[in-house]
């Protein structure tokens, strides 16, 4: 003899593209092209093999803010200067 239990019923909403927007972000847009640019630079980044002494000063930036670009900490930077990259 079998038993059912019952299963909760779970409904699936097909996302925008834009997971930022979808979880209800004001500024969904930027995030998104911010970690666009971020996972773009990190790629290039892991095909060159550099460093994080060698990476900041090719970005003429400092060490902690090259560890918060590898780590995906992207408050402190904005679209613009991420483009400069």
């Amino acid at each position: 003899m079998t038993t059912q239990t019952a299963r909760p019923e779970f409904r699936i909403t097909r996302g925008t593209g834009n997971v930022f927007a979808d979880l209800g972000f004001s500024n969904a847009s930027e995030r998104q092209a911010k970690l666009r640019l971020v996972h773009l630079v990190n790629q290039l980044l892991d095909a060159r093999k550099l460093s994080r002494p060698a990476t900041a000063s090719i970005l003429k930036s400092t060490h902690s803010n090259v560890s918060a670009l590898r780590f995906y900490k992207l408050v402190e930077f904005s679209v613009e200067a991420l483009s400069l990259s």
